[in-house]
């Protein structure tokens, strides 16, 4: 297992849900979900050398699929179920605040003078993605207005 290559991006910032759904798959193809839904008995000495070998391969696997800024939260995991309701969670459960924090740094994005327009729009793209995510959308007449809003005036006029 350890010599199998992931197929697809590691956990970032903007990608959780389809990850969580591609780890999810390749952990079932490998007969390792079981370890994480429904999980295993919380005393390891009830544990049977099969499923602490699922366990630890399983937990192994979900380690290696994500961004090493992910790591100083699963350091101490020993079980793999924990290790995926600590991603969930740092994914999932957003509190107003931070929405709010976010939102404000979306929307004083500005384009720098060292940065092309497809970076500037990929960066609108992405931060419109991660807010998709934490149920925050928006109409393309917003995103666009968030576009214009963060380009000097000699850029935009001409757009117009």
């Amino acid at each position: 297992m350890a010599s199998e290559k992931v197929k697809y991006p590691l956990l970032s910032d903007d990608n959780y849900h389809a990850w969580a759904r591609r780890t999810h798959a390749d952990l079932e193809q490998r007969r390792l979900w079981e370890a994480i839904d429904p999980g295993y008995d919380d005393d390891p000495e009830k544990l049977t050398p099969k499923q602490m070998r699922r366990e630890t391969d399983a937990l192994n696997f979900v380690i290696q699929v994500v961004e090493d800024q992910y790591l100083s939260y699963l350091h101490q995991c020993v079980r793999v179920k924990s290790a995926w309701e600590i991603l969930e969670s740092i994914h999932c459960n957003f509190c107003i605040l931070h929405l709010i924090t976010m939102l404000e740094e979306f929307v004083t994005i500005k384009i720098k003078y060292n940065m092309t327009m497809c970076e500037y729009i990929g960066k609108i793209q992405s931060w419109c993605r991660k807010l998709c995510v934490r149920g925050l959308n928006f109409v393309d007449k917003a995103i666009a207005a968030f576009m214009l809003r963060g380009s000097p005036r000699e850029i935009y006029e001409d757009l117009i």
